[in-house]
Order: structure tokens, then C-alpha cells, then sequence
């Protein structure tokens, strides 16, 4: 498909307060037909449906309050965020992040119509828009989205990370939020002008009346009058309005006028604009999805963490094929053709309900005579079923145990997954996983050398991260001699443009596509090696880029599209 210009490109600019429901429009303007681009972050435990606010927007964001000495999360004092608008409003942006924002956009976005949400972007719009006009992008369509103050308050409190924003000495949590509410608010009418803006409600998104007639003034703003509205409609959920018990706090009226302002604007645009008889969408009939990803994750075991990533490619892959593959973690929740991660732990902590026949075993272990993680009993339950495995090394050594159909389903790429935050590296090398004495004695002798040494064990998700950020190499080295790469653990690494050394294994197969994105060599050489690239900054960044470059090469939904073939002829 042929891109379309910039000039004739919509850009839709979602903007509104913390926790006033801006995730919830961008996704549904999604579901109309906005692009988003990507990465994406990924959902949290406050946003489990998604905050869809691309990684490009957001960083430049942080990173934009951040040169001028101010949070880059976005809270503070009302008074200091007034002082960060205001200097932001006037900070030019610099010739060579001009080129840099012109290349990504025109590569993420080619299509008729793309939008970004992040609230931060309130308090630095006059940069977003000049940007993009000096980009050549002319039909710029802001989205406003409005939630009263108590609301935004009580969903700030109960999240928590806005409590350590600055206050005055004994002021209540709660006025400061309700503070932080009002400099997002007045700033956004101060620079606003509402009548060039689609102005919405959370209130009403979430309102069984007014949802469809909402839908359809979002769908023409974003120029498709004629989007069918039954996928976004099916995905309002009443539930995503987090409501706590009402507070007793007597509002300032200034915070009352605010947002009587923007609902009373959100009121009539829609009066004024809409057709009151559309025909009511029937609802989608549900049916259960054909694939799921089963995480096995028995209570109080908390290494199953250690399959989110791979959990999460694969689900992402899935999607770019088109299907609904969730993400389990009870095997009451398997729905279709599970795909087990984690199932050698089925024999030792047996679920609530058996595994169903059509359940697929994806092997993620390293498959060597000994292991203590192929006992009898997991061998026999590979035996029982479909079997899928990373490496043909493997599959081979399972054809020897009598497992003789392993398939291979490789390791690959999906871009939601390049997620790890830039942090100054203060750490010389980090290694985290399971220790034994072949490992011990690495990392021994990197810490007699003077190398700063940093060992995770048990920690996963951004807790782990946060270290993996602070690290000038991650060190792999092999806990078994059967000695197969590790991709199920490197391939986060090398999605994430992180310098990499490891031990050369025995399966050469696996290892060739990989030998110019990190340092392969023997064990005896892994010291050296380290102590070696530890002096060489501009070098290492050099091969993790063309490491990301090489991994990026691999999709996950190629992969999986000739296995999901298989299963539906």
C-alpha cells in the first residue's frame, strides 16, 4: 500500500488528565480505526486493559520535562506544573530531535489516520503541535477527555504514585491530587480552543445510553463516518470505571466550574452534532477464543514469572495472525488449544483441572539426559501430547526419549516486547537465573578482577528490568552441559538492544543467526571477554543495536503461522 503524504494524514491528539479515561477513548478511537503505531506500553495492574500509549510519545514527553529539571512523571506542586508549562511552551526543539521525531513518525505511520495519548502531553501541547506542523502533518483533530475531579482523585489515591508529589507541609493527600486536577485542567482550556476539539466524557463513554451515540461522533471525527462500532462497543466495559466510595470533601467551586465547563461542552457538541436515532448495535455473540496461553502457576510458586515474556510474545504473535490467544494462569481459564509454558511443573503441583487433550506442551527447558527438570513424570505427559520446542537440538534429544513429533516453534520478535527503560549503567555485569558451581566460579572471578558484579535470583518483570537498564553487559552462561542457547532468556535482551555476552554452546543451528548481536566464546574466555568489552562503550552499543536489528528480523507470527495452519486444516 502506497503511503499517504503527511499533509493528508489525520492526527488525533488524545489529551486529558490523569486518570480521566484517556485510555479508554484512545482505544476505542483505536477500534474505529486509529492507528496507534508501536511499541506500546504494556498493561499494568491499574490499567489491565491497556494504557495504549505509544513508548515514542511518552519518552520524548519524560524526557522533555525532564531537561527542564521537572518530574518526569508529570506530577508536582499546582504551582511548579504552571512553571513547566509555561517553560515548555517556549523551549524549542532541537534540529537533531527534529530529524529523529520526522524518521519515526513517517516510519510508524503511514495510513489515513494515527493518534497519541499520553497525559503528560497536556502540559507541553504548543511543542507536540508546532512539531507536527513543521512535520507537514496539517489536519491536526485534538480529542479531550474529561472525568470529574473526585474521580481522578480517588483513582490517583488508590493507585499511588502521584502521593510523593510535592505539597505543602500538612496538606491532605487528596486536596493535593485534587490540586494536580486543576493545573491539568486550566492549562488544557488555557491553551484549548474546545470548539476545534471533540470533547468527551469517561461518564458517558461508559453509559449504556449514550456509548453508541458517543462512538459514532468519535468515528467522524476521525474520518470514518461508516466504522462499524460493534468491536468497540463490545469492548466498553461498565467495570473500568474505578469508583471508590465517595469521599466527604466540600469542592472548591473553581474545581465544580472546570468540569461543568468541559461537560457542559461535551453536552452540546453532542447535541448539536448528533443524529438521537441511530439504530442500536446488537450485541456480538461471545464465544470462547480457539487459542490460549496457559501459564502454569501453582500457589506460592513464583518462578512462573519467568514465562511472561515468553507468555507475551506469543500472544502478541497470535494477534498479528489475527487470533485472541489470552494469557491464562488457572487451568480452569484454558479455553480451544492451550499452549502449556511451564508444564514440566504439572507432574509436582497438579492443577484444578486436568490438562485437555488438545493442549500443546511447549518445551522451554533444555533437553539433556539428567536434567532435574525432565522428571518420569513430565517426559510421560510429553508423551501424551502435542509438543512444541525452540531448538532442533532438542527435538532431537526428545526423539531419542521417545517423543518423535516435537515441532519447532522458534523464539521471535514482537515489538511490544521492547519495553526496558534507559538508565545510567552503573553496574559492570549483571547475571540473574539459577546458580550452580559452573556459574559461581564466573562470577567469581569477574568480582577478584574489580568488576562490579550484580546476581538476580527470583526477581522478574520491572523490578528485574530496572537492573538490566543499569547494566553494561548481561553475562549468560549455561547450567547444563548440554549447553543450548539460552534464546528463551536472550531474546528479551536482544529485543531490548542490550549488550550481551555468552557461553558458545553445541548447537551451532541456534547460535548462527545471533553471532554478530552479542559475544559468543568459550567458557574459559567469558572473564576476559568481559573485563575486555567493559572498556569499549561506543562498541557494545554497536553490536546490541545490530543485535535488536537481527532479532527484529524474526517474527513471532511467522513462526507461528505455519503451526496454527497445521491445526485448523
Amino acid at each position: 500500500m502506497t503511503p499517504i503524504p503527511a499533509s493528508q494524514q489525520i492526527v488525533v491528539p488524545v489529551l486529558g488528565m490523569h486518570r480521566s479515561g484517556t485510555s479508554l477513548a484512545t482505544r476505542l478511537l483505536n477500534l474505529l480505526g486509529m492507528d496507534l503505531g508501536s511499541p506500546l506500553q504494556p498493561p499494568g495492574p491499574d490499567n489491565p486493559t491497556g494504557f495504549w500509549e505509544n513508548r515514542l510519545f511518552q519518552n520524548v514527553n519524560i524526557q522533555m520535562l525532564k531537561s527542564i529539571g521537572f518530574n518526569g512523571d508529570g506530577f508536582g506542586s499546582e504551582s511548579d506544573l504552571y512553571k513547566a508549562f509555561s517553560v515548555l511552551e517556549t523551549t524549542p526543539i532541537g534540529p537533531d530531535t527534529m530529524a529523529y521525531l520526522q524518521a519515526a513518525l513517517s516510519k510508524q505511520f503511514t495510513g489515513h489516520c494515527w493518534g497519541f495519548k499520553d497525559p503528560r502531553t497536556v502540559l507541553n501541547y504548543p511543542v507536540w503541535h508546532n512539531v507536527l506542523q513543521e512535520l507537514g502533518y496539517r489536519d491536526i483533530r485534538p480529542v479531550i477527555v474529561s472525568r470529574s475531579p473526585v474521580a481522578c482523585m480517588q483513582s490517583l489515591r488508590r493507585r499511588g504514585d502521584a502521593s510523593q508529589a510535592a505539597r505543602p507541609q500538612g496538606m491532605p493527600i487528596e486536596a493535593a491530587l485534587l490540586n494536580i486536577w486543576r493545573a491539568y485542567t486550566r492549562i488544557l482550556l488555557q491553551q484549548m480552543d474546545l470548539d476545534q476539539c471533540l470533547v468527551l466524557s469517561q461518564e458517558d463513554l461508559l453509559d449504556p445510553d449514550f456509548s453508541a451515540i458517543e462512538l459514532r461522533r468519535m468515528a467522524r471525527w476521525i474520518g470514518r463516518p461508516d466504522a462499524d462500532l460493534s468491536a468497540a462497543i463490545d469492548w466498553i466495559q461498565p467495570s473500568l470505571d474505578h469508583r471508590n466510595d465517595t469521599l466527604p470533601i466540600s469542592l472548591d467551586p473553581e474545581l465544580l466550574r472546570l468540569h461543568s465547563t468541559l461537560q457542559n461542552t461535551a453536552n452540546q457538541q453532542r447535541q448539536n452534532g448528533e443524529d438521537l436515532s441511530l439504530p442500536t448495535i446488537p450485541p456480538a455473540v461471545e464465544r470462547p477464543p480457539d487459542w490460549c496461553i496457559y501459564v502454569v502457576s501453582p500457589t506460592r510458586y513464583g518462578h512462573s514469572e519467568a514465562f511472561s515474556e515468553i507468555a507475551l510474545c506469543l500472544h502478541h504473535g497470535f494477534a498479528k495472525l489475527g487470533i485472541d490467544a489470552p494469557i491464562v494462569r488457572d487451568s480452569w481459564d484454558c479455553t480451544g488449544t492451550p499452549i502449556v509454558l511451564g508444564a514440566n511443573l504439572w507432574p509436582e503441583y497438579p492443577q484444578r483441572t486436568p490438562l485437555p487433550d488438545s493442549a500443546i506442551l511447549y518445551n522451554l527447558e533444555q533437553v539433556e539426559d539428567g536434567s532435574q527438570m525432565f522428571s518420569p513424570a513430565y517426559v510421560d505427559l510429553l508423551k501424551q501430547h502435542r509438543v512444541w520446542d525452540y531448538s532442533p537440538k532438542n527435538i532431537e534429544q526428545l526423539a531419542r526419549w521417545g517423543i518423535p513429533n516435537a515441532q519447532l516453534c522458534e523464539i521471535g520478535f514482537v515489538p511490544e516486547l521492547m519495553r526496558i527503560p534507559e538508565r545510567p549503567q552503573d553496574i559492570d555485569v549483571l547475571f540473574y537465573g539459577s546458580l550452580n558451581g559452573r556459574r559461581r566460579k564466573v562470577l567469581n572471578q569477574l568480582s577478584d578482577q574489580g568488576a562490579k558484579v550484580k546476581v538476580l535470583q527470583g526477581l522478574y518483570g520491572p523490578q528485574r528490568d530496572v537492573w538490566i537498564a543499569r547494566s553494561k553487559i548481561v553475562l549468560n552462561i549455561h547450567y547444563y552441559e548440554a549447553k543450548v542457547l539460552e534464546i528463551v532468556r536472550l531474546s528479551y535482551l536482544l529485543s531490548n538492544g542490550r549488550f550481551v555476552i555468552s557461553e558458545k554452546g553445541k548447537d551451532a543451528d541456534l547460535e548462527t543467526p545471533f553471532a554478530q548481536g552479542m559475544v559468543l566464546d568459550a567458557y574459559d574466555m567469558l572473564v576476559p571477554q568481559c573485563m575486555t568489552w567493559l572498556q569499549h562503550a561506543s562498541a557494545r552499543r554497536a553490536i546490541a543495536m545490530e543485535g535488536q536489528r537481527v532479532f527484529s528480523q524474526r517474527s513471532q507470527a511467522e513462526f507461528l503461522r505455519p503451526l496454527v495452519t497445521e491445526s485448523t486444516v
